[in-house]
């Protein structure tokens, strides 16, 4: 086995006090104040409704890929850190541009080493650099559309990375069900006693689903019948999770509970079921 040696990070990026956090792996938490946005309210036990993961972050994004086909796998890594870079989007457009800055280093932090040995095994490019660009614009205050058009680049290199794999539909299913059920543990572990207490983990789930909206639209844009049928069915599912999300688009408060968002991964594993 060969040691690998790590890639060295950019200096400028570790002049930002929450990169630094970021890079060490550390949550970001901030008092429920900055939450007033956030109409949260009580909701289930979240070990009931989610035992298979009870943790979030790290050790839950490392379950999303526990025990999953390789190519799965590789898609699912990939959405992954573009729901990161999403939230953090999120975040910097709410005038949480701390939070949004720490947030797009998480992949760093977590999960991109296994991306690039993964990327290199696929033959496809490297787009680290994209990212630290995104970073940069949004440490350095830049207008919220600079902050898109550094995500949409950024974006499109994790495209370009997803179509080196080779997958069909079944793959894409099982990749789209695994990131919707990585967000419902996100979403669980942003909760405590019933409320939202981690804005990080609230976003990132948020970021994940919008990712997830994405690629199952494209799904039921598919030429395949069945695929589309499923497709369809899969962004019927995923639009049932905004409700999930108090204030965050529509600005009408409505419950906050992670078993929804358990509910739509278990019907899009359902309707997908006839998917080759």
């Amino acid at each position: 086995m060969s040691v690998k040696t790590p890639r060295p990070a950019a200096p400028r990026l570790w002049t930002n006090a929450a990169l630094m956090g970021a890079a060490t792996g550390l949550a970001v938490s901030v008092p429920l104040t900055a939450l007033a946005h956030v109409n949260t309210i009580p909701t289930a036990p979240v070990e009931r409704l989610w035992p298979a993961q009870a943790d979030g972050g790290e050790a839950g994004e490392a379950g999303a890929v526990e025990g999953v086909d390789p190519d799965v796998a590789y898609l699912v890594r990939l959405r992954i850190v573009e729901g990161h870079l999403v939230a953090a989007a999120h975040l910097y457009r709410d005038g949480l541009t701390m939070e949004g800055v720490a947030l797009s280093g998480h992949p760093e932090a977590e999960m991109m080493d296994e991306v690039r040995e993964s990327l290199e095994e696929h033959g496809a490019a490297d787009f680290t650099d994209a990212m630290d660009a995104f970073t940069m614009v949004m440490a350095d205050g830049a207008p919220q559309t600079a902050v898109d058009a550094a995500l949409a680049n950024a974006v499109a290199g994790i495209d370009t990375a997803a179509a080196k794999a080779g997958h069909g539909p079944r793959v894409e299913f099982d990749a789209l069900i695994a990131l919707t059920r990585a967000a419902a543990n996100e979403y669980a572990g942003a909760l405590e006693n019933g409320q939202i207490v981690e804005i990080t983990g609230f976003f990132e789930a948020d970021g994940f689903l919008e990712v997830a909206k994405r690629q199952a639209a494209a799904l039921a844009a598919s030429a395949d019948p069945v695929v589309a049928a499923a497709g369809a069915k899969a962004v019927a599912a995923l639009a049932d999770t905004e409700m999930a999300f108090p204030m965050i688009d529509s600005g009408t408060p409505r419950p906050s509970d992670p078993a929804i968002l358990v509910a739509a991964a278990s019907a899009i594993e359902f309707v997908s079921y006839p998917v080759k």
